[in-house]
């Protein structure tokens, strides 16, 4: 029997307008946003999908932050990595 892999990270991304501002993982998007308010980073809203395990988590956000970089020549204003 396949090994059945939990499904429990979140992608999601921080926009400031229609401008994206932060991609992140998360198991608890409404703590993280939370977070992200009182860290006062500048945004006005938080999209997030649905939940992946933790590995395709990472895969899919430093795909975002890649993509991100190649259109706009630099990560998104909040990404360090």
């Amino acid at each position: 029997m396949p090994r059945r892999v939990k499904r429990d990270t979140y992608n999601y991304t921080l926009r400031d307008g229609r401008k994206t501002v932060y991609h992140g993982i998360t198991i608890d998007p409404d703590r993280r946003y939370k977070e992200h308010e009182s860290s006062r980073k500048r945004f006005t809203m938080m999209t997030w999908g649905v939940p992946v395990s933790h590995d395709r988590a990472l895969e899919r956000e430093r795909d975002h932050i890649e993509g991100y970089k190649n259109n706009q020549g630099r990560k998104p204003r909040y990404n360090k990595i």
